[in-house]
């Protein structure tokens, strides 16, 4: 659960600031858009922290599929999308989550002037995803 967490929290900061865009005042929508996508970040990054503390330094080093739903199923073939989970991509989903949460983080003073904060929050979060 944590690692879908850690996948779709960007994805959902994405969705709430781009829709918040098109919703709300441009000063309520880059303020909402700023604490949420920054938020969702560094929740993702702590999940992380917890997934690579879990699978490399505790001793739970075999190899996880985590599927999340199924794509082809024709007779025998069943093609699934999954995540798989062993200590590579624990350590680098730390690497991606915990560098892009201070990208975030430094964006949000860096782009304060900025005409449309939210769109850039929203693409920062999408790219990251």
């Amino acid at each position: 659960m944590l690692l879908k967490s850690v996948v779709f929290l960007p994805l959902i900061g994405f969705l709430i600031s781009g829709i918040s865009s098109r919703i709300f005042s441009k000063d309520f929508a880059d303020k909402l858009a700023r604490i949420t996508t920054t938020s969702l970040l560094i929740g993702s990054a702590l999940f992380s922290l917890k997934i690579f503390y879990d699978v490399s330094l505790a001793g739970d080093a075999a190899s996880q599929i985590i599927p999340l739903f199924s794509w082809i199923s024709s007779g025998d073939l069943n093609a699934n999308w999954s995540l798989k989970l062993d200590q590579l991509t624990a350590i680098m989903l730390v690497v991606v989550t915990v560098v892009s949460s201070l990208v975030h983080i430094y964006s949000n003073g860096y782009m304060k002037e900025d005409k449309s904060i939210a769109r850039f929050m929203s693409y920062l979060s999408l790219f990251t995803f």
